[in-house]
Formats: C-alpha cells, sequence, structure tokens
C-alpha cells in the first residue's frame, strides 16, 4: 500500500504501527517537506494518507471501511493561548479554529 506523508507528521507512525499490526505490507512512497506537496500524488491515485476527518478536500473520498484497513484512532486538538499584547488576536485566530473543527 503506498503511503504518503510529511516527513514530520505525526500521524504517519500511527498509520504504519496499525498496518504493520494488522500484517497489510506498505510502503512510504513519497515524503515531502510540506504536506501540500503530496496531493498531487494522492490525487493521481499513486499513495493514500489518513488526516483528520473535516481537513480533506472535497474531491478526496474516504475510504470505507468494507476496503480491509484498520480503524484509526481519534486524536484530539489542543489550544493553547497565553495572555499578552497579542491575546486578542489568538484568541479570535482560535475561535475560527475551533469552529472549522466542530462539527
Amino acid at each position: 500500500m503506498p503511503l504518503a506523508y510529511e516527513q514530520r507528521c505525526i500521524f504517519r507512525k500511527h498509520v504504519t504501527d496499525s498496518l504493520d499490526a494488522e500484517n497489510i505490507p506498505w510502503d512510504l512512497a513519497f515524503v515531502t517537506a510540506s504536506c501540500v506537496d503530496c496531493i498531487p500524488y494522492i490525487i493521481a491515485g499513486l499513495a493514500i494518507v489518513a488526516v483528520l476527518q473535516g481537513t480533506e478536500p472535497e474531491d478526496w473520498q474516504e475510504i470505507p471501511a468494507s476496503a480491509g484497513l484498520p480503524k484509526l484512532s481519534e486524536f484530539m486538538i489542543y489550544l493553547y493561548i497565553t495572555d499578552g499584547p497579542e491575546s486578542l488576536l489568538a484568541h479570535h485566530l482560535a475561535s475560527i479554529v475551533r469552529d472549522a473543527f466542530l462539527y
């Protein structure tokens, strides 16, 4: 199974460990410094990637559970904001991020 991931992606190890646990062979077909650079490979069908639900582009298709891939764990996103001169802007940006991920 060809995978495409950013070098520092925190989900990559979880995905490869899950595939290993199910004895599903995989290959890290494309590794890049930016997740944006993975998109053409994924769109072309040359690799797959696991992303946070709701962050995938509209034209991507979710692989159904019936495909036999292992179920992935849910992840939480934490926002930490300090008080200070930029606090107002930080709180505004945090509310935008919260709104984007709450569904």
